[in-house]
């Protein structure tokens, strides 16, 4: 049956059984015991792999993936990261925000439509505890392939290149997610502590290792021709780790961030948060520049990455492995999956810099004015202030402008457990936790309390404190300044990702100290001017430093970022810190966008009922099929 309502696309219902309904892509998540950098860990995976299996879908498209939650005693959702999700709306992966999580042992078609135009490197994640350490994989969408010719113009994309590999970086820690998540939540808190290394493409070996050198146990290879282009898709999937990257006697050009496509921009070093995405140019070596003076070949390369702002500095290795004529080897069409025999070196070959604060801030601009949607940024209608403050006794607690963190809790049953340190046991206490409902799943059973209001979504600060939320009405203009103040050690803060759903920002850089308007409008408009002057790139997420020097005033400003964004995707979108252990514990709000009316897209929300409760008919399980809304042709 099809039904439609004023201001909002046609929908349908429908049951997805075997006989009418065949998923795009297929994920399977278990927990079990892996083992990766020679170690073994109980953790949380897709379809058995770590990273689990990358999926590509087009640009314009509608596709379906299906989520089975295989694990008889943890919820879950997947957050696909970056993808602006307002045409479907329960299937943003958020859980308390957009949809209920998945129970044990039951599954959840996620509708996919990416928008024309974005085109680019995204990844997807479970967005439950401490899941995402390990529950992650690439997603890319790829331009429209014209069946007619093999031209870059015609596959849709501004540069050139012979292959496509994606590098993802993770975490890997000495510990299980239960653990740490329930230190988070002790009084005193036990900090997660420090990772044992960032795997490339889940693979990683210690430096000081015996062990013999296997799949579990040696450093993945990166596998190239020499004299070809490859575009490398560097992927940060990490949890904790920002680190600076750079490949040992090469260099690359950035042509992507975020999604976003940029004007080239040569370098010899990354430095990535959680979050983000970095696609480069990499133009291999010919055999001639291969050679040595001696006669020699040299055909291994290392891919370095040193972590960064951690008590702790970890330093991490791959191999760019060249197939030289005569070799063994054969590229495939994720060549990533080689294993490199080579050991991981002492001391390291490259040196990368130290944390470079406001790392392409101001240098990097989109490709051209129309590629993605990207535009000259309006002028906003008004600043939103977001305020970082710590409070560490008696336990670990982050909040934004002092108000109350918006925590993730989940209904409890004989078969499905609390994911949160706020809810794990044993504990000495409890966080406070307001939200029983998703916010979004409240709007839809129609709780008054739920309703933006209007007048404090057009105040200055738009946040509603009945419900723990910002309000935006639909299509208006902001900037957003999220400030950190002193605290921690030496009242130096910390570093903090900064991650948007539902919608890319433009990103107008970030400082040192408190944000003053006046200054940094000078600088924007110093950057922007003349023929050939700056112009800010798109991103979702972008980092928040800590201060640069040391012994602070507690509560003073260190370090500020500035964003300028349209609020145009109606819908119940989050805004937090990617280091997964903040977010954890407070460091994540909630963003309305729109009215009653812009957010819920049905005419009778009885269509939408199989959503509004938890484990309810929109989620199948081994006796029912679920009965979906398809909110795309």
């Amino acid at each position: 049956m099809i039904v439609t309502r004023k201001k909002v696309s046609a929908y349908k219902l429908a049951t997805h059984d075997n006989a009418s309904f065949t998923p795009n892509e297929v994920l399977r998540v278990s927990a079990k015991n892996i083992t990766a950098f020679c170690q073994e860990r109980w953790s949380v995976v897709v379809n058995g792999t770590l990273p689990g299996p990358e999926i590509r879908i087009p640009e314009g498209k509608t596709t379906w993936v299906r989520v089975y939650n295989d694990m008889p005693d943890h919820n879950l959702t997947i957050h696909w990261h970056g993808i602006a999700q307002s045409t479907a709306p329960f299937s943003d992966g958020s859980p308390l925000a957009s949809q209920w999580p998945i129970p044990p042992l039951h599954f959840f078609d996620y509708e996919l439509a990416p928008s024309p135009g974005s085109a680019g490197s995204y990844f997807y994640h479970s967005h439950v505890g401490l899941q995402a350490n390990t529950a992650s994989g690439a997603l890319i969408v790829e331009h429209p392939i014209s069946a007619n010719s093999t031209a870059t113009e015609s596959k849709g994309r501004p540069f050139d290149y012979d292959e496509d590999v994606t590098v993802m970086l993770s975490d890997w820690f000495n510990t299980t997610d239960a653990y740490m998540e329930q230190g988070l939540g002790l009084g005193p808190y036990r900090w997660i502590g420090e990772v044992q290394t960032v795997l490339v493409n889940g693979r990683g070996r210690a430096t000081n290792s015996s062990a013999p050198v296997t799949e579990e146990c040696g450093l993945a290879s990166i596998d190239v021709e020499p004299g070809k282009t490859y575009r490398l898709r560097f992927i940060m999937a990490t949890g904790l780790s920002f680190v600076s990257l750079g490949i040992e006697e090469h260099g690359f050009s950035i042509i992507e961030a975020d999604g976003m496509y940029t004007q080239p921009y040569e370098t010899d070093f990354l430095q990535l948060g959680s979050g983000q995405r970095y696609s480069v140019l990499l133009k291999t070596k010919s055999l001639e520049e291969l050679e040595s003076a001696n006669g020699t070949t040299k055909g291994e390369f290392f891919l370095q990455t040193t972590t960064l702002a951690r008590p702790i500095v970890t330093t991490s290795f791959a191999v760019l492995r060249y197939l030289l004529p005569g070799s063994s080897s054969t590229t495939t069409t994720n060549s990533t999956a080689s294993i490199c025999p080579l050991l991981p070196p002492h001391p390291p070959p490259i040196f990368l810099p130290p944390m470079t604060y406001g790392y392409l801030d101001y240098l990097l601009s989109p490709f051209s004015p129309t590629l993605n949607s990207t535009l000259l940024p309006p002028t906003p209608a008004r600043t939103i202030y977001l305020n970082i403050s710590l409070t560490t006794s008696p336990y670990l607690l982050w909040t934004l402008n002092n108000a109350t963190p918006w925590f993730e809790a989940f209904p409890s049953s004989a078969n499905s457990s609390y994911l949160q340190s706020t809810n794990s046991t044993p504990q000495n206490f409890s966080y406070p936790v307001v939200h029983e409902t998703p916010y979004l799943v409240a709007l839809y059973q129609g709780d008054e309390k739920y309703i933006p209001d209007k007048e404090v979504a057009a105040s200055e600060n738009g946040y509603d404190d009945r419900v723990g939320a910002f309000t935006l009405p639909k299509g208006e203009v902001v900037d957003i300044v999220v400030q950190s103040n002193g605290y921690g050690a030496n009242n130096q803060g910390d570093v903090h990702p900064l991650h948007l759903h539902g919608a890319h920002f433009w990103d107008l850089g970030s400082g040192n100290g408190t944000w003053n308007k006046e200054a940094h409008d000078a600088l924007l408009e110093e950057k922007m001017g003349g023929e050939d002057g700056w112009n800010p790139m798109k991103r979702d997420t972008t980092m928040l430093y800590r201060s640069p020097v040391r012994n602070n005033t507690f509560g003073e400003g260190t370090n500020w970022r500035r964003w300028r964004v349209r609020a145009g995707e109606p819908g119940v979108w989050l805004l937090h810190c990617h280091t997964i252990a903040h977010l954890i514990v407070g460091m994540q709000s909630v963003w309305v966008v729109g009215d009653y009316n812009d957010i819920v897209k049905v005419d009778n929300v009885t269509a939408a009922e199989g959503y509004l409760t938890y484990g309810g008919d929109a989620y199948g399980n081994a006796e029912r099929d679920p009965k979906v809304v398809e909110w795309n042709d």
